[in-house]
C-alpha cells in the first residue's frame, strides 16, 4: 500500500483492508483519514517492524481497530 494511496479519501469513516497480504504501513498510509472510525486490518502479515510509530496518530475518531490474525507479537503503545 503506497503511502499516499488513501490520500483522496479524507471523509472516509470506515476502511476495511482483510486478507490483502498487507506486510508494512507507512507513517503518511493514514494521514489524510481523520474521520476514520473502524479500521480492518486483520488476515494480513503485519509484523511490528512492518509499522511506522506513527501509523495512528492521525486516527483520532478511531473506534474500531481490528489487527487480528497478523504476525504482530507486540505492539507498542507509541501507536496510538
Amino acid at each position: 500500500l503506497q503511502p499516499d494511496a488513501l490520500s483522496a479519501l479524507s471523509r472516509l469513516e470506515e476502511l476495511r483492508l482483510a486478507g490483502n497480504v498487507l506486510t508494512a504501513l507507512h507513517a503518511q498510509t493514514f494521514a489524510s483519514l481523520s474521520m476514520l472510525q473502524v479500521l480492518d486490518l486483520s488476515s494480513n502479515r503485519l509484523s511490528g517492524s512492518g509499522l511506522d510509530s506513527t501509523v495512528f496518530s492521525p486516527l483520532q475518531q478511531l473506534i474500531s481497530l481490528d489487527l487480528s490474525s497478523n504476525a504482530l507479537e507486540s505492539i507498542g503503545t507509541r501507536l496510538f
